[in-house]
């Protein structure tokens, strides 16, 4: 290898790198766990895919109706589990009427009483084109459900048997059948089982087509139907993993029908819930529904209402009807296009291409080029999946060849990036002492966005202190004390960096932090008004955890600025500190200080307030002067909501209405104004500053008022 070119041994090394990755991936895939894990991830993919490609209109599924036993049905009609069985009667009268091709029930019935119940056999053979679901289950000797080696007494099931051959893959085997209508079952042109073949995260995908009991062999109920439809009643199947043969009398082929590897048939869902139509029940029942809307039409009958416990999570949709599920399978069968898997040889390829691309395009010298090729590589991958599953009804893999791409890349980069990784841990060594892990990452991957020494920027500052600290920690011992506050500032300090901010500094029990720096945010007077709204939500909890000590009371107030600040690498060559230093900062920590005066929990700037766009709840408090600055500054108020049994406009309408009184010096409707607010709700701390400031105002007249308190202390 020495005696070969750089270039020829760089792209033996992309080559080797490329196979290594490829096998290692088809390792991954056939041994457990990790075959499992990568089935699951395979599954939500597909699951994306389906939502992405499902839903164009397709004149087929108006072949198939729903009668819907729905929350209007059961309101007008009373609890259905006590619903007379002539409902179900008028219903079969009603649809054959109108000329249905077949009724499929997707119900379950028990007996009621011999006279209805024979009623309701009648007519479902004098009908000729019902089919009715059962249920195939497992023994379970804990409720006395023992296996059962025959079918229930007096069940016919000559013509529902088939005679299978091949893949034991493609029978679900199980130990009974539960049908207890057995009269109406014989009656019924059809029947099969409606079980349910959720995957293992709970969400159906895929329905098998036959059941093996007792030796045994029978249809789910859609392939019952749609033989039914063919008038080619199925008498025999073969079956691979990958493929079902159905053939009717004589040996006749009927179908062939793509499975998914594991003996199902992988659903091709037409779009979400209601792509099929629904009637309710109640309205076909009282003969709303024009008949002719049910001519050569398969009526299904089932239930939306989440009550009756047949809702489902599916690749298309996380609720959705199982009758819903069972016409999807239907449809499949008789447009005969359900979703079909990739042959190994497309997976061999697409593992191959995804690795050695992967390995080439990081080991070619320019990272930013290597980037854009595999960008380009996913794009397609993921574009050829979505168009194969939308435009030919075939699963594609995605996850195995993004998996070979993933170790093709690792492998390709793992020397390259030697030096860059001794920079990325100065960067953060030298940043997690005042930045959040979260930026310090987001600077090692960018590390452009760092101006050391200092650079002018805006950004949102949130100063957040403990109310009477200082007489707090005269009641408790120093460790005690210590500990509270840990906890205290832990809690804080977590919401602070999970809205994206900066901590700052302590000052005691005071937290500092800004929002904006080092790494830009466009919405950082948002994160920081919602980091603010955040503590006083987590107060609430705090409280309950320090219940016995004493901090069992614990009130914070927060003051919230927006402004331009030098941010950036201050102090000496022994000791420096990244922060920010400015005029904006320093009003932030007067407006906290405020929230005292005013017996209020956050207070906000105008600046601040500009830049919320009005996506928070506030109100302009006052117009102090405060103290340090000789221009007046408009304070607003922040929550979360309106206190209980206040409107927002009562809340927020109605004290502008009196603060405008105040501001012209109007102080008796002033007071008046915040007289009724107090009285609606005590507990409001600026209305009731400025009341008693009404009162102390008309008092003493000020004839050269201009609306503005000054502020004489912090």
């Amino acid at each position: 290898m020495n005696s070969l070119s750089p270039g020829a041994r760089r792209s033996l090394r992309v080559a080797l790198i490329g196979l290594s990755a490829c096998v290692l991936s088809f390792l991954l895939a056939a041994l457990p766990p990790f075959s499992e894990i990568l089935r699951q991830f395979e599954a939500r993919t597909y699951d994306l895919r389906v939502r992405l490609t499902s839903g164009g209109a397709d004149p087929a599924t108006d072949r198939i109706l729903i009668v819907d036993i729905d929350r209007r049905s059961v309101h007008k009609l009373g609890r259905y589990y006590q619903w007379p069985r002539s409902h179900f009667i008028s219903l079969m009268e009603i649809l054959n009427a109108g000329g249905a091709r077949a009724v499929v029930f997707d119900v379950l019935f028990d007996p009621l009483d011999p006279l209805t119940d024979s009623l309701f056999v009648d007519r479902v053979k004098r009908s000729g084109n019902v089919y009715f679901g059962l249920a195939f289950t497992d023994a379970d000797s804990s409720t006395f459900l023992y296996p059962m080696s025959e079918p229930p007494p007096g069940l016919r099931t000559s013509g529902r048997r088939i005679e299978y051959s091949g893949s034991p893959e493609c029978t679900w085997s199980k130990d009974r059948l539960e049908a207890a209508m057995v009269k109406a079952l014989n009656a019924a042109r059809g029947w099969g089982f409606v079980n349910a073949s959720p995957d293992a995260d709970g969400v159906i995908r895929r329905a098998p087509l036959l059941t093996e009991f007792a030796g045994n062999v029978y249809p789910s109920l859609s392939l019952s139907v749609a033989a039914g439809i063919r008038d080619l009643p199925v008498v025999s199947a073969q079956g691979t993993e990958h493929l079902l043969r159905v053939a009717g009398p004589g040996n006749i082929p009927w179908m062939e029908l793509p499975l998914d590897g594991r003996g199902s048939l992988l659903l091709n869902f037409p779009g979400h819930f209601k792509t099929f139509r629904y009637l309710s029940f109640y309205d076909v029942l009282e003969e709303r529904v024009p008949g002719e809307l049910f001519r050569d039409r398969i009526v299904f009958i089932g239930s939306s209402f989440a009550g009756l416990a047949d809702i489902k999570p599916t690749a298309i949709q996380e609720i959705y009807p199982g009758v819903e599920v069972h016409a999807t399978a239907l449809y499949n069968l008789l447009q005969g296009n359900p979703v079909r898997s990739a042959g190994a040889l497309v997976v061999v390829l697409m593992v191959a291409a995804m690795g050695f691309g992967s390995a080439f395009a990081f080991g070619i010298p320019r990272l930013r080029k290597g980037l854009l090729i595999e960008c380009a590589m996913l794009a397609a991958l993921l574009t050829a999946a979505a168009l194969s599953l939308g435009g030919w009804q075939t699963l594609v893999p995605v996850v195995l060849p993004c998996i070979a791409a993933i170790l093709a890349i690792t492998g390709a980069i793992t020397n390259r990036f030697l030096g860059e990784e001794r920079e990325r841990k100065w960067i953060h060594s030298a940043f997690s002492r005042y930045v959040s892990h979260e930026l310090v990452q987001e600077l090692i991957r960018h590390p452009e966005q760092l101006s050391l020494g200092g650079e002018r920027r805006e950004l949102s500052f949130l100063f957040c202190d403990i109310r009477s600290f200082t007489s707090l920690s005269e009641q408790c011992e120093p460790d005690e004390l210590g500990a509270l506050l840990n906890r205290y500032l832990s809690v804080m300090t977590e919401l602070i960096m999970e809205h994206g901010g900066t901590l700052d500094k302590y000052i005691g029990d005071a937290v500092v932090a800004f929002f904006g720096a080092p790494v830009p945010l466009p919405d950082h007077a948002r994160r920081a008004a919602g980091a603010a709204l955040g503590m006083q939500r987590k107060l609430v909890e705090l409280r309950e955890e320090f219940a016995g000590t004493v901090l069992e009371s614990l009130v914070i107030g927060a003051g919230v600025n927006t402004g331009p600040v030098l941010v950036g690498n201050f102090g000496s060559k022994i000791r420096f500190d990244y922060t920010a230093i400015g005029d904006a900062m320093n009003l932030a920590s007067r407006l906290e200080g405020l929230t005292k005066h005013y017996r209020c929990g956050i207070l906000v700037s105008d600046n601040t307030l500009r830049r919320l766009d009005g996506s928070h709840l506030t109100r302009c408090v006052d117009r102090v002067r405060v103290m340090g600055k000789t221009e007046p500054v408009d304070i607003h108020q922040l929550e979360d909501g309106p206190p209980s049994g206040v409107t927002q406009e009562q809340w927020r309408d109605e004290y502008a209405a009196a603060l405008e009184y105040y501001m012209r010096g109007n102080f008796e409707q002033a007071g008046e104004g915040f007289e009724r607010m107090l009285e609606r709700d005590p507990g409001d701390g600026p209305a009731a500053v400025l009341h008693e400031r009404c009162l102390l105002l008309g008092r003493t007249p000020r004839p050269d008022w201009s609306g503005v308190w000054v502020m004489d202390r912090k």
